[in-house]
């Protein structure tokens, strides 16, 4: 019988448990096992079973060894001791079971009798993969640090979501072992304002905690008249291998003096990337050739940085270009920074959604299907919008109801040019069950009324 032997795996709540099995001593062993009345003082030597996969933050894997006498034979009944080299990375208990918990490289050490073998076991925080995250922030009053409903929050690393209030209208909502450990990880954030009363919320940016193994997010939330105001607000993390979907993301850099892409937030799977130039002040051309004519797109903005700036997308030409509008609090087109995500559908398996509300002005009480060559859904039938009241509309996706406790986000983006922004005031399922329905408000920002828009709407399970 070999010294390890893999015996299967498992995921759980705190991310994949790798179960590795050994036994010390087997008795087939060729034939060379012994069981001395006191095998510890017969131990000339320990060796660590080697690990095959890749440990991650949260993971939990059963270590073992293999004492052997001078002679080169298994000893059975061996008590082995265990120790880490670093609790802060990884910690192990007396019966060798390791838990992952930061990134780097530790040393495990097994001891048996007068006998020790160490090991160097990397642990990585998390993988690219896995850095796909989101919450609804529900209550925007409370000061005290709170995790989100597990209906509308999702960490893909396992790890937990919490929301600290820290003044008015200013969040931080971080996000568990979510850090950008390895320098080839790229992720975008948005940023969409929930409510009823002409909310706007955008991010003032993201880094690594001061741990090293989370990821804070920073949100700020503005009145009509440009004060903080304490608001609801949906947050998205998506990392540039997190979703199987052909999209392409970037963040400007310091709008005062460079509007180039920020390379460490900018991915793109298109064949030939993204770039971003300034035309005028405030007015941006966000280039995307590479990407799929033929296909179903859709794009979403959200404003970066601690001013009272509105950035929106005002137009796009599929396989080409979109144009990126930002506005200051004047009401003018004013320089400011954004984060872009475009993509084409979601995730296997899980429900998504997307559709441009290209007719605004259809009549109140009437609903239409949007142009069929910005939406798509992962039921694959098609979205209706219906125009509730001045301003207010209920985006129908069908075949996306939650079932059970499933978790899902909804991000809105203000759509063409002026004063006008949006904000999506809830989501749940239909009447009779059948569809997911977003209920989303618009605005004119320049008199604090609501107003027909358009908009882009992105829902992701």
């Amino acid at each position: 019988m070999s010294a390890v032997e893999t015996m299967g795996r498992a995921r759980g709540h705190a991310g994949l448990v790798l179960v590795l099995g050994a036994v010390v001593g087997c008795a087939g062993d060729s034939g060379n096992a012994t069981a001395p009345t006191d095998p510890a003082s017969r131990v000339a030597s320990v060796a660590v079973g080697a690990v095959s996969e890749l440990v991650f933050a949260g993971d939990t894997i059963q270590l073992v060894a293999v004492a052997r006498d001078d002679a080169g034979r298994v000893l059975e009944r061996v008590t082995v001791g265990w120790s880490s080299s670093a609790d802060s990375i990884a910690t192990i208990d007396a019966s060798g079971r390791l838990v992952g918990v930061g990134h780097g490289t530790v040393t495990v050490t097994a001891s048996a009798g007068r006998a020790t073998a160490a090991a160097l076991l990397p642990v990585h925080l998390t993988a690219e993969d896995r850095r796909f995250a989101y919450a609804w922030v529900h209550d925007p009053t409370t000061s005290t640090r709170y995790r989100p409903a597990a209906t509308h929050q999702q960490n893909g690393t396992g790890g937990e979501i919490a929301i600290a209030r820290r003044s008015v209208g200013e969040y931080v909502v971080t996000f568990e072992r979510m850090a950008k450990v390895e320098s080839s990880f790229r992720e975008t954030v948005l940023v969409t304002a929930g409510g009823t009363r002409g909310e706007r919320c955008h991010l003032n940016g993201w880094s690594d905690a001061e741990n090293g193994r989370d990821l804070d997010v920073s949100v700020s939330c503005y009145s009509f008249t440009g004060s903080r105001v304490d608001a609801r607000f949906s947050v998205l993390v998506v990392g540039s291998r997190s979703l199987p979907s052909r999209m392409g993301f970037t963040v400007t850099g310091d709008a005062a003096t460079s509007f180039a892409s920020q390379s460490h937030h900018t991915f793109s799977s298109f064949s030939v990337g993204i770039g971003v130039s300034r035309s005028t002040a405030g007015s941006y051309l966000v280039q995307l050739a590479g990407t799929a004519g033929s296909s179903p797109q859709n794009y979403f903005v959200s404003t970066v940085g601690g001013a009272d700036d509105l950035c929106k997308v005002s137009s796009w030409n599929r396989d080409v270009w979109a144009t990126v509008v930002c506005y200051g609090p004047s009401g003018a087109l004013a320089d400011a920074r954004f984060s872009l995500l475009t993509l084409e559908s979601g995730r296997p398996g899980r429900r998504f959604g997307f559709a441009w509300s290209n007719d605004p002005s259809t009549p109140i009480g009437d609903s239409y299907t949007p142009s069929l060559a910005y939406q798509r859904t992962s039921s694959g039938l098609p979205v209706r919008i219906g125009h509730a009241a001045t301003g207010v509309y209920v985006a129908s996706f069908p075949g996306m109801a939650r079932v059970g406790t499933r978790a899902e986000t909804v991000q809105v983006s203000s759509y063409g040019g002026g004063l006008y922004s949006c904000q999506v005031e809830g989501w749940a399922n239909s009447a009779d069950g059948s569809a997911l329905e977003a209920t989303v408000r618009c605005w004119n920002r320049s008199n604090g009324s609501p107003a027909d828009s358009y908009f882009t709407i992105l829902v992701l399970e």
